[in-house]
Protein backbone atom coordinates (compact mmCIF):
# COMPACT_ATOMS: atom_id res chain seq x y z
CA UNK A 1 0.00 0.00 0.00
CA UNK A 2 1.39 3.44 -0.92
CA UNK A 3 0.93 6.75 0.91
CA UNK A 4 -2.39 7.43 -0.86
CA UNK A 5 -3.86 4.19 0.48
CA UNK A 6 -3.83 2.50 -2.93
CA UNK A 7 -2.87 -1.15 -3.01
CA UNK A 8 -2.08 -3.59 -5.82
CA UNK A 9 -2.97 -7.20 -5.08
CA UNK A 10 -2.29 -10.25 -7.25
CA UNK A 11 -5.38 -12.47 -7.38
CA UNK A 12 -4.22 -15.21 -9.74
CA UNK A 13 -5.14 -16.14 -13.29
CA UNK A 14 -7.86 -13.93 -14.77
CA UNK A 15 -9.00 -16.69 -17.15
CA UNK A 16 -9.82 -19.02 -14.27
CA UNK A 17 -11.95 -16.42 -12.50
CA UNK A 18 -13.66 -15.40 -15.76
CA UNK A 19 -14.65 -19.02 -16.37
CA UNK A 20 -16.08 -19.22 -12.85
CA UNK A 21 -18.18 -16.12 -13.55
CA UNK A 22 -19.49 -17.71 -16.76
CA UNK A 23 -20.42 -20.90 -14.93
CA UNK A 24 -22.13 -19.00 -12.10
CA UNK A 25 -24.32 -17.15 -14.61
CA UNK A 26 -25.18 -20.45 -16.33
CA UNK A 27 -26.14 -22.00 -12.99
CA UNK A 28 -28.31 -18.98 -12.13
CA UNK A 29 -30.30 -19.55 -15.33
CA UNK A 30 -30.96 -23.20 -14.44
CA UNK A 31 -31.79 -22.58 -10.77
CA UNK A 32 -34.43 -19.98 -11.66
CA UNK A 33 -36.09 -22.01 -14.42
CA UNK A 34 -39.20 -23.77 -13.03
CA UNK A 35 -39.39 -25.96 -16.16
CA UNK A 36 -36.14 -27.70 -15.21
CA UNK A 37 -36.71 -30.82 -13.06
CA UNK A 38 -36.18 -30.21 -9.35
CA UNK A 39 -33.30 -32.70 -9.19
CA UNK A 40 -31.36 -30.84 -11.89
CA UNK A 41 -32.10 -27.48 -10.25
CA UNK A 42 -30.72 -28.85 -6.98
CA UNK A 43 -27.51 -29.90 -8.75
CA UNK A 44 -27.23 -26.45 -10.37
CA UNK A 45 -27.84 -24.80 -7.00
CA UNK A 46 -24.95 -26.75 -5.43
CA UNK A 47 -22.74 -25.81 -8.39
CA UNK A 48 -23.83 -22.15 -8.09
CA UNK A 49 -22.98 -21.95 -4.41
CA UNK A 50 -19.66 -23.75 -4.94
CA UNK A 51 -18.76 -21.31 -7.73
CA UNK A 52 -19.65 -18.31 -5.56
CA UNK A 53 -17.57 -19.76 -2.72
CA UNK A 54 -14.57 -20.12 -5.04
CA UNK A 55 -14.95 -16.59 -6.36
CA UNK A 56 -15.25 -15.32 -2.81
CA UNK A 57 -12.02 -17.09 -1.88
CA UNK A 58 -10.24 -15.68 -4.93
CA UNK A 59 -11.32 -12.13 -4.13
CA UNK A 60 -10.91 -12.36 -0.35
CA UNK A 61 -7.61 -10.40 -0.30
CA UNK A 62 -9.36 -7.28 -1.66
CA UNK A 63 -12.73 -7.61 0.04
CA UNK A 64 -11.33 -7.35 3.57
CA UNK A 65 -14.79 -7.68 5.16
CA UNK A 66 -15.62 -4.12 4.09
CA UNK A 67 -18.83 -2.75 5.59
CA UNK A 68 -19.61 -1.15 2.23
CA UNK A 69 -18.05 -2.05 -1.11
CA UNK A 70 -17.99 -0.02 -4.32
CA UNK A 71 -16.64 -1.87 -7.34
CA UNK A 72 -15.56 -0.01 -10.47
CA UNK A 73 -14.74 -2.59 -13.10
CA UNK A 74 -15.23 -3.35 -16.76
CA UNK A 75 -15.35 -6.52 -18.81
CA UNK A 76 -16.18 -9.77 -17.03
CA UNK A 77 -15.32 -8.21 -13.65
CA UNK A 78 -18.21 -5.83 -14.14
CA UNK A 79 -20.70 -8.70 -14.50
CA UNK A 80 -19.30 -10.71 -11.61
CA UNK A 81 -22.18 -11.14 -9.09
CA UNK A 82 -20.40 -9.23 -6.32
CA UNK A 83 -23.43 -8.86 -4.07
CA UNK A 84 -24.09 -12.63 -4.15
CA UNK A 85 -20.66 -13.62 -2.83
CA UNK A 86 -20.98 -15.27 0.61
CA UNK A 87 -18.92 -12.56 2.34
CA UNK A 88 -21.05 -9.78 0.80
CA UNK A 89 -24.56 -11.06 1.53
CA UNK A 90 -26.43 -8.66 3.74
CA UNK A 91 -23.75 -6.00 3.23
CA UNK A 92 -24.11 -2.97 0.90
CA UNK A 93 -22.42 -3.57 -2.44
CA UNK A 94 -22.51 -1.28 -5.48
CA UNK A 95 -21.08 -1.87 -8.95
CA UNK A 96 -20.34 1.46 -10.65
CA UNK A 97 -19.68 1.90 -14.39
CA UNK A 98 -16.97 4.47 -13.69
CA UNK A 99 -15.33 6.47 -10.91
CA UNK A 100 -16.86 9.60 -12.48
CA UNK A 101 -20.40 8.20 -12.17
CA UNK A 102 -19.87 7.15 -8.56
CA UNK A 103 -18.37 10.51 -7.55
CA UNK A 104 -21.15 12.47 -9.28
CA UNK A 105 -24.13 10.63 -7.79
CA UNK A 106 -22.91 9.06 -4.56
CA UNK A 107 -24.60 10.41 -1.46
CA UNK A 108 -27.10 12.53 -3.41
CA UNK A 109 -29.92 11.12 -1.31
CA UNK A 110 -33.35 9.97 -2.40
CA UNK A 111 -35.40 12.59 -4.23
CA UNK A 112 -38.50 14.22 -2.83
CA UNK A 113 -40.43 13.72 -6.07
CA UNK A 114 -43.27 11.14 -5.99
CA UNK A 115 -42.70 7.52 -6.87
CA UNK A 116 -44.09 5.94 -10.03
CA UNK A 117 -44.70 2.18 -9.81
CA UNK A 118 -45.79 0.39 -12.99
CA UNK A 119 -46.83 -3.21 -13.68
CA UNK A 120 -46.56 -4.97 -17.01
CA UNK A 121 -48.83 -7.79 -18.23
CA UNK A 122 -48.47 -11.55 -17.81
CA UNK A 123 -47.24 -11.62 -14.21
CA UNK A 124 -49.45 -12.88 -11.39
CA UNK A 125 -48.17 -10.50 -8.72
CA UNK A 126 -47.01 -7.45 -10.72
CA UNK A 127 -50.12 -5.30 -10.24
CA UNK A 128 -50.24 -6.05 -6.50
CA UNK A 129 -46.52 -5.25 -6.28
CA UNK A 130 -46.97 -1.88 -7.99
CA UNK A 131 -49.87 -0.98 -5.72
CA UNK A 132 -48.01 -2.05 -2.57
CA UNK A 133 -44.97 -0.01 -3.56
CA UNK A 134 -47.10 3.06 -4.32
CA UNK A 135 -48.90 2.73 -0.97
CA UNK A 136 -45.58 3.11 0.84
CA UNK A 137 -44.87 6.58 -0.62
CA UNK A 138 -46.99 9.72 -0.18
CA UNK A 139 -48.22 11.03 -3.51
CA UNK A 140 -47.03 8.00 -5.47
CA UNK A 141 -48.94 6.67 -8.47
CA UNK A 142 -49.48 3.05 -9.50
CA UNK A 143 -49.76 2.32 -13.23
CA UNK A 144 -51.47 -1.02 -13.88
CA UNK A 145 -53.28 -2.64 -16.79
CA UNK A 146 -53.64 -0.27 -19.77
CA UNK A 147 -52.22 2.65 -17.79
CA UNK A 148 -48.80 0.99 -17.88
CA UNK A 149 -48.18 1.85 -21.52
CA UNK A 150 -44.86 2.34 -23.26
CA UNK A 151 -45.49 6.08 -23.58
CA UNK A 152 -46.46 6.54 -19.93
CA UNK A 153 -43.51 4.55 -18.59
CA UNK A 154 -41.12 6.28 -20.99
CA UNK A 155 -42.42 9.60 -19.66
CA UNK A 156 -41.75 8.48 -16.08
CA UNK A 157 -38.24 7.51 -17.12
CA UNK A 158 -37.80 11.06 -18.42
CA UNK A 159 -38.68 12.72 -15.12
CA UNK A 160 -36.95 13.13 -11.74
CA UNK A 161 -37.91 10.88 -8.85
CA UNK A 162 -38.07 7.13 -8.28
CA UNK A 163 -39.42 4.65 -10.84
CA UNK A 164 -40.31 1.05 -10.00
CA UNK A 165 -41.13 -1.32 -12.88
CA UNK A 166 -42.58 -4.80 -12.31
CA UNK A 167 -42.64 -6.38 -15.75
CA UNK A 168 -41.34 -9.22 -17.86
CA UNK A 169 -37.76 -8.36 -18.81
CA UNK A 170 -35.54 -9.75 -21.52
CA UNK A 171 -31.82 -9.28 -22.13
CA UNK A 172 -30.74 -9.77 -25.75
CA UNK A 173 -27.10 -10.90 -25.57
CA UNK A 174 -26.52 -10.62 -29.34
CA UNK A 175 -28.13 -7.19 -29.62
CA UNK A 176 -28.27 -5.72 -26.09
CA UNK A 177 -29.81 -2.41 -27.19
CA UNK A 178 -32.94 -4.45 -27.99
CA UNK A 179 -33.18 -5.66 -24.40
CA UNK A 180 -36.66 -4.77 -23.24
CA UNK A 181 -39.46 -4.58 -20.67
CA UNK A 182 -42.93 -5.81 -21.67
CA UNK A 183 -45.64 -3.21 -21.02
CA UNK A 184 -49.37 -3.04 -21.69
CA UNK A 185 -49.07 -2.14 -25.39
CA UNK A 186 -45.74 -3.73 -26.23
CA UNK A 187 -42.04 -3.74 -25.35
CA UNK A 188 -39.99 -0.76 -24.24
CA UNK A 189 -36.53 -1.24 -25.75
CA UNK A 190 -33.24 -0.05 -24.31
CA UNK A 191 -32.43 1.92 -27.46
CA UNK A 192 -35.65 3.93 -27.04
CA UNK A 193 -34.58 5.43 -23.71
CA UNK A 194 -33.88 9.14 -24.11
CA UNK A 195 -30.59 10.75 -23.17
CA UNK A 196 -29.84 14.37 -22.42
CA UNK A 197 -33.00 15.35 -20.55
CA UNK A 198 -34.17 14.84 -16.99
CA UNK A 199 -34.14 11.28 -15.67
CA UNK A 200 -35.06 9.53 -12.40
CA UNK A 201 -32.55 9.44 -9.56
CA UNK A 202 -33.36 5.79 -8.84
CA UNK A 203 -34.87 3.06 -11.03
CA UNK A 204 -35.81 -0.34 -9.62
CA UNK A 205 -36.39 -3.04 -12.24
CA UNK A 206 -38.42 -5.88 -10.76
CA UNK A 207 -37.83 -7.96 -13.87
CA UNK A 208 -35.87 -10.95 -15.06
CA UNK A 209 -32.26 -10.55 -16.22
CA UNK A 210 -32.30 -6.87 -17.28
CA UNK A 211 -29.37 -6.21 -14.96
CA UNK A 212 -27.26 -8.37 -17.26
CA UNK A 213 -24.87 -6.89 -19.77
CA UNK A 214 -23.14 -8.13 -22.89
CA UNK A 215 -19.44 -7.32 -23.01
CA UNK A 216 -18.55 -5.80 -26.36
CA UNK A 217 -15.11 -5.28 -27.90
CA UNK A 218 -13.05 -3.01 -25.71
CA UNK A 219 -14.78 -4.17 -22.51
CA UNK A 220 -17.91 -2.03 -22.90
CA UNK A 221 -20.94 -3.47 -21.08
CA UNK A 222 -24.29 -3.03 -22.82
CA UNK A 223 -27.78 -3.82 -21.58
CA UNK A 224 -30.94 -2.12 -20.42
CA UNK A 225 -29.56 -1.19 -16.98
CA UNK A 226 -26.31 0.14 -18.42
CA UNK A 227 -28.26 2.32 -20.88
CA UNK A 228 -30.27 3.79 -17.99
CA UNK A 229 -27.04 4.66 -16.21
CA UNK A 230 -25.70 6.32 -19.36
CA UNK A 231 -28.80 8.51 -19.60
CA UNK A 232 -27.92 9.91 -16.17
CA UNK A 233 -29.88 7.72 -13.74
CA UNK A 234 -27.90 7.72 -10.51
CA UNK A 235 -28.67 4.16 -9.42
CA UNK A 236 -30.38 1.14 -10.99
CA UNK A 237 -31.46 -1.93 -9.02
CA UNK A 238 -31.91 -4.91 -11.34
CA UNK A 239 -31.62 -8.68 -11.59
CA UNK A 240 -28.79 -10.45 -13.39
CA UNK A 241 -30.82 -13.66 -13.81
CA UNK A 242 -34.47 -14.77 -13.95
CA UNK A 243 -36.38 -13.47 -10.93
CA UNK A 244 -39.48 -15.41 -9.85
CA UNK A 245 -42.61 -13.25 -9.69
CA UNK A 246 -43.45 -14.03 -6.06
CA UNK A 247 -39.84 -13.50 -4.96
CA UNK A 248 -39.74 -10.16 -6.78
CA UNK A 249 -42.88 -8.94 -5.02
CA UNK A 250 -41.68 -10.02 -1.58
CA UNK A 251 -38.13 -8.68 -1.88
CA UNK A 252 -38.91 -5.46 -3.75
CA UNK A 253 -41.68 -4.55 -1.31
CA UNK A 254 -39.19 -5.07 1.50
CA UNK A 255 -36.67 -2.85 -0.30
CA UNK A 256 -39.21 -0.03 -0.58
CA UNK A 257 -40.25 -0.36 3.06
CA UNK A 258 -36.65 0.28 3.99
CA UNK A 259 -36.19 3.10 1.47
CA UNK A 260 -39.31 4.85 2.77
CA UNK A 261 -37.85 4.59 6.27
CA UNK A 262 -34.69 6.39 5.14
CA UNK A 263 -32.37 3.41 4.58
CA UNK A 264 -29.86 3.97 1.73
CA UNK A 265 -30.61 1.95 -1.38
CA UNK A 266 -27.57 -0.38 -1.32
CA UNK A 267 -28.21 -1.22 2.32
CA UNK A 268 -31.93 -1.73 1.67
CA UNK A 269 -31.29 -4.12 -1.22
CA UNK A 270 -28.67 -6.10 0.69
CA UNK A 271 -30.88 -6.47 3.76
CA UNK A 272 -33.99 -7.48 1.79
CA UNK A 273 -32.10 -10.11 -0.24
CA UNK A 274 -30.41 -11.49 2.87
CA UNK A 275 -33.74 -11.65 4.70
CA UNK A 276 -35.27 -13.61 1.81
CA UNK A 277 -32.38 -16.08 1.65
CA UNK A 278 -32.57 -16.73 5.39
CA UNK A 279 -36.34 -17.29 5.33
CA UNK A 280 -36.79 -19.00 1.95
CA UNK A 281 -33.37 -20.55 1.33
CA UNK A 282 -32.80 -19.26 -2.19
CA UNK A 283 -30.48 -16.54 -3.45
CA UNK A 284 -31.86 -13.34 -4.99
CA UNK A 285 -29.92 -12.14 -8.07
CA UNK A 286 -30.50 -8.41 -7.50
CA UNK A 287 -27.60 -6.02 -7.91
CA UNK A 288 -27.21 -2.32 -7.13
CA UNK A 289 -25.63 -0.55 -10.12
CA UNK A 290 -24.30 2.99 -10.35
CA UNK A 291 -23.97 4.92 -7.11
CA UNK A 292 -25.46 4.50 -3.61
CA UNK A 293 -28.00 7.34 -3.63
Amino acid sequence: MDKSGARLTELGEAADAAELVRRVHADLEVVANPLVPAELRAVANRSLRAGLDRLDGTLAPVLDDADELVVVAGGWLGVLPWSMLPSRRGTPTVVAPSVHHWMRYSGAGLPGAPVTAAAGPGLVHAADEARRVADLWPGARALVDDDASVATVAEALSSPGIVHLAAHGRHEPDNPLFSSLRLADGPLFAHELDAGGEVPDLVLLSSCEVGRATIRHGGEALGLASVLLRTGVGCVVAAIAPLPDETAMRVMTSVHERLAAGVPVAEAVAAACDEHERSQGDLVPLVCLGAPV
